[in-house]
């Protein structure tokens, strides 16, 4: 384990984590990540909120995940870390099963402010179209 900032503890290495919790029964390990989820969250600290959707996700609890999800890649975006905002709001989008005003504006951000900077035309042009498509087919357009 390490301690990146105090208080905050690691494992070094990723088969160190996947080795510990091989050896856990699977109902205890998501425990594990909704107690860890449920602690990080009441810190409520923006800075923290990818990983907390990813301990919710997780968990299962993938209605918990998105709202963090979602946070983490407008701040992601704020911060001009487009690879970020990318992989979180592509997560939203993931574990987003209706849609709705929020997941279409998602998905044009997505599109318009991470893809086509990025120099992701095609993938950008399929996500616009996806976003259209969707507010076309929403009951409040």
């Amino acid at each position: 384990m390490e301690e990146p900032v105090p208080g905050r503890l690691r494992f070094s290495h990723d088969k160190l984590r996947e080795a510990a919790i091989a050896g856990v029964p699977p109902e205890e390990v998501i425990a594990l990540y909704h107690r860890g989820a449920t602690a990080l969250q009441s810190r409520g600290r923006t800075d923290d909120a990818a990983e907390v959707g990813r301990l919710w996700e997780a968990a299962g609890e993938a209605a918990r995940a998105r709202p963090f999800y979602l946070r983490a890649g407008e701040v992601a975006l704020q911060g001009h870390a487009l690879g970020r905002a990318e992989e979180l709001l592509s997560a939203y989008l993931r574990l987003e099963p209706e849609v709705s005003e929020e997941s279409i504006e998602a998905r044009l951000d997505l599109a318009g402010r991470v893809l086509i900077p990025r120099g992701k035309a095609e993938r950008a042009l399929g996500e616009s179209e996806r976003a259209l498509a969707e507010g076309a087919d929403s009951p409040s357009s």
